[in-house]
């Protein structure tokens, strides 16, 4: 059966002029999905077609059916490969015309196959550029007896907003994927973001203490990321809409950069600024700025900020230890000369005493002189141990022993009122150490306990082996990643302030009378753990005890079954 096409002799029949004029009015008040499936509806009555679609061309080489009307009713989105189907040659940008046999014609179209179609007009849809992006075809079951151009033409009317309307979509597409791949970027940065916008907009040629004003009062917190909620802890829900006074812990610093921002004329902003958070710990960031300006009014603000703590305490950390390492070299080449004039001040001493009396006058005057050569001589060893300039020989140590036959010695040393734990492990791994300096390392620290502990306490010294992935803040100095043996040694004493911790192993510095100490015990320690390839770590505050935790790089099993075979 011939399609009933409103059209006679080339010329339109009444009922075709009412419903062209009738569909030109209803698709222009549409947009979007519903202005497709309105314009394939009505295209199909208009046309006597059997189907009617209009499709996009994708980069994957496919065609994807926007909007269908078969038979009368609506079909759900479908795709079909372009290569050798009826929109091959639309693609190109030509017109597809067959007044009939269309399925010879392309015999893999399995879309035309599966609407059993003789005949197709097809047109194509048009990007800015001029290029075909999409398709408006007609499909129908019988041949066409009629003039093809008649169809022709009535998809060419409609043809520029349908492009119009795809070049649309295509456009809120890549704003919607752009914006996606914005808050994705926004969301996964490390760093704080904000965006505040105003409630009226600012303007910038007021004095900058009352731009200042405005900004603080009429700022509201637009949108943020999940950075800037964990730092706040505040809930998303709980943070837009509020003004930045009410969610920052410390005003003083955002003033800060807001005024810095103002007298830079609202261009782009970094600054460096110092705050306290909510356990009173000091942080460091640095953030950035940069303001919307119109006609010479602030708009918005965006931020961002960069959490620098970390990196400024491995400075911090990085100074002390080129410090103690200038220091371990200078201490390291006075000791060593001084040794040598000592061996000599003990030499001549013991051969005078050889050949005096016990009744000589001059013998106590010698026997002082050779005790005096003797703890000059214990100081400059330890001055070399700090320093690292000790020759030993290291060895593979299992280290419970070493504290199993210190513990009694350790017990009459800190006294009644300290009560001494240890916690050993019988599968501590090995470390490669020297056995007297790891009884140094256990009495100086032990001492350092019990010093801090004048009205008793609790002293507790613990081995384990630890896996590190990453270097403990505390560490001084590097530290890869690997297999460590630990000797934590905690004390519940008076603990320490920032500024003694500052010092704590440089040599001679100590908090007691210059008649109770030297200065000498924990630089010892710190010379001995680096001269052992290991590293040293301290957490401690006023009133909250101290605990240091020493890693010793753990022998691997082949070393460690070496030192059993031998």
């Amino acid at each position: 059966m011939t399609p009933d096409l409103p059209q006679q002799s080339g010329r339109w029949s009444g009922a075709g002029r009412q419903g062209f004029l009738k569909l030109a009015r209803q698709v222009s008040e549409t947009i979007g999905n519903e202005f497709f499936s309105l314009l394939m509806h009505q295209l199909r009555g208009v046309l006597g077609a059997d189907c009617v679609y209009m499709g996009e061309f994708k980069e994957s080489g496919r065609v994807q059916a926007i909007a269908t009307c078969r038979d009368g009713e609506p079909v759900e989105s479908f795709e079909f490969p372009l290569a050798d189907s009826h929109a091959s040659e639309v693609a190109l940008g030509n017109l597809c015309m067959y007044a009939k046999a269309v399925r010879d014609a392309f015999p893999g179209d399995l879309w035309l196959h599966d609407l059993e179609a003789e005949a197709c007009v097809c047109i194509p849809l048009n990007n800015a550029e001029g290029q075909a992006c999409g398709l408006i075809a007609a499909l129908y079951r019988q041949p066409l007896n009629v003039e093809i151009h008649f169809i022709q033409s009535m998809l060419t009317m409609f043809a520029p907003r349908a492009s119009a309307e795809l070049n649309r979509r295509h456009a809120d597409e890549a704003l919607r994927e752009s914006e996606e791949r914005y808050r994705a970027f926004v969301q996964s940065c490390p760093d704080a973001c904000w965006r505040v916008e105003f409630d009226q907009p600012i303007d910038i040629s007021l004095p900058e203490e009352e731009q200042l004003a405005q900004i603080l009062q009429s700022g509201r917190v637009a949108e943020c990321n999940e950075a800037l909620v964990l730092r706040l802890g505040i809930e998303p829900e709980n943070l837009i809409g509020k003004a930045p006074s009410e969610v920052v812990l410390d005003m003083e610093s955002v003033q800060q950069s807001i005024l810095s921002m103002i007298r830079s004329e609202y261009r782009h902003t970094t600054i460096e600024v110092t705050t306290v958070d909510l356990s009173r710990k000091r942080r460091y960031f640095s953030d950035s700025y940069w303001a919307i300006i119109e006609n010479g009014k602030l708009r918005r603000i965006w931020g961002s900020s960069r959490d620098l703590t970390e990196l400024r305490n491995l400075e911090t950390q990085f100074r002390h230890a080129q410090k103690l390492e200038s220091i371990g070299k200078l201490a390291g080449g006075v000791a060593h000369d001084f040794n040598n004039l000592l061996n000599v001040i003990h030499a001549y001493s013991s051969k005078m005493l050889e050949h005096a009396d016990a009744t000589d006058p001059a013998y106590v005057g010698l026997t002082e002189i050779q005790k005096a050569a003797e703890k000059g001589a214990a100081l400059t060893s330890q001055l070399l141990a700090f320093s690292r300039r000790q020759n030993v020989e290291l060895i593979l140590l299992d280290l419970n022993p070493i504290v199993k036959e210190d513990e009694r010695m350790l017990r009459r040393l800190i006294g009644d009122n300290i009560e001494l734990i240890t916690e050993l492990n019988p599968s501590l791994g090995l470390v490669r150490g020297d056995t007297g300096y790891m009884h140094q390392v256990l009495l100086n620290l032990a001492v350092n306990s019990r010093d801090a502990m004048p009205e008793g306490g609790k002293l507790i010294i613990s081995l384990s082996n630890v896996d590190i992935e990453e270097t403990p803040s505390a560490v001084l100095g590097a530290m890869e990643a690997g297999s460590y043996v630990r000797l934590r040694v905690t004390d519940t004493g008076t603990g320490m302030n920032a500024e003694v911790q500052e010092h704590l192993f440089e040599p001679f510095f100590t908090t007691k009378d210059p008649a109770q100490g030297t200065g000498l015990g924990l630089s010892t320690v710190y010379g001995i753990v680096r001269q052992m390839g290991g590293r040293i770590t301290v957490e401690t505050g006023p009133n909250k005890g101290t605990t240091f935790e020493i890693f010793f790089p753990r022998a691997s099993s082949q070393q460690a079954a070496g030192s059993v075979m031998g």
